[in-house]
């Protein structure tokens, strides 16, 4: 075969190689495109506290405080129900705010029948919360600072139990969902700085008193809708 007929077969050859992998080349570019684009258009839900602005009205069905106490080889927990609140944000930032508790919507989850009756008539009595005369409970926030931990707030506020108000500190997470504003946090008050003194170690006078612990930790999930400004 003449010696420039191989050449230029061979050149050809090279040239369709060439062709063939800058057009999958480009192909490639294309598909990666599509694929980022089609990311975009679904972005991820922004759950950044900094979103959250304005008054929001607590949501009382939505929203949800449980509270912890315990004796000598047992605990019990339970819920109370809010009644209403407001707490208003400004740039994620909680900075003032009122939650009102009904006490007398005090419930136990972890025991059943006489017991369970026996439990919430002695937390309703004078032994503990008294709520005949002191139906509802409130706190009260003052302000907050923010953390160095991602979307966390230092509260400062005030406590009122059985008519007595005391200052109260307590850390809580924040964020936004669907518009909603989201406040998660969980503290302990020493019971007896609201004169709830029954089977405290503290009192070691009231003989035949069982001993129950100082400290009711609460456990609260706010859930906030956006009040809409007229």
């Amino acid at each position: 075969m003449n010696k420039g007929i191989i050449i230029f077969s061979v050149i050809v050859v090279i040239g369709a190689i060439v062709i063939l992998y800058s057009n999958r080349k480009n192909q490639d570019k294309m598909d990666l495109g599509s694929i980022s684009n089609k990311q975009e258009s679904n972005p991820v839900k922004n759950v950044r506290s900094e979103l959250l602005n304005g008054d929001y009205q607590i949501n009382s069905d939505a929203s949800k405080i449980q509270w912890t106490g315990s004796a000598v080889g047992k605990a019990h927990t339970g819920n109370v129900r809010i009644k209403n609140g407001m707490i208003v944000f400004v740039n994620g930032a909680p900075q003032k705010g009122s939650l009102i508790v009904d006490m007398t919507s005090i419930k136990d989850n972890d025991l059943s029948g006489d017991m369970q009756s026996k439990l919430i008539s002695d937390l309703n009595s004078v032994n503990f919360f008294e709520v005949n005369n002191y139906p509802e409970a409130q706190l009260v926030i003052t302000g907050s600072e923010k953390t160095l931990k991602e979307n966390t707030y230092h509260l400062i506020g005030n406590l009122t139990i059985k008519g007595i108000t005391n200052d109260i500190e307590f850390d809580a997470i924040v964020s936004e969902l669907n518009n909603d504003a989201i406040t998660n946090a969980a503290f302990n008050i020493d019971r007896t700085l609201w004169n709830v003194q029954y089977g405290s170690t503290k009192f070691t006078n009231r003989i035949g008193e069982q001993l129950v612990n100082d400290n009711i930790k609460f456990d609260i999930n706010l859930v906030g809708n956006i009040v809409e400004s007229n």
